[in-house]
């Protein structure tokens, strides 16, 4: 039996991959406020830090869903297996794999949700995140 590295990683270092991540997005905010006067600096950096938590919020009720809603159908984790459900314009005959937007994940809920997919969304909030903060 093989196991591969993933597998037996505990999640702890997951979980803080993820929480280092998280704190991109504050460093570029306060490099990005360095330059200001006293004032200015604090009023950009609460608007940006309201940008990424609005960002972060959107990303959690529809953008991981578009997203990652048929990943399922094309990376064989038994973990994603309720993520099956994406809109494709082109016809089944086509085959599976040709989705262009994914329908299943609405907001991180249903039965189906698993750790692995409350993983997925950690390791790619912080580059949602960050893309918001640079601009």
């Amino acid at each position: 039996m093989t196991t591969t590295v993933a597998a037996s990683t505990p999640i702890f270092w997951y979980i803080l991959a993820a929480a280092l991540a998280l704190l991109v997005p504050a460093g570029l905010i306060l490099i990005g406020v360095s330059g200001l006067p006293g004032q200015q600096a604090w009023d950009s950096a609460l608007g940006a830090l309201g940008a990424v938590g609005v960002v972060a919020a959107v990303y959690w009720m529809i953008g991981f869903a578009l997203q990652f809603g048929g990943i399922g159908l094309v990376y064989p984790q038994p973990g994603l297996r309720a993520l099956v459900w994406e809109w494709s314009p082109l016809s089944a005959d086509w085959g599976m794999g040709w989705g262009m937007a994914g329908l299943s994940g609405w907001m991180l809920s249903g039965a189906g949700v698993t750790a692995l997919t409350y993983g997925l969304f950690l390791s790619h909030l912080p580059w949602v995140m960050t893309a918001t903060a640079l601009v």
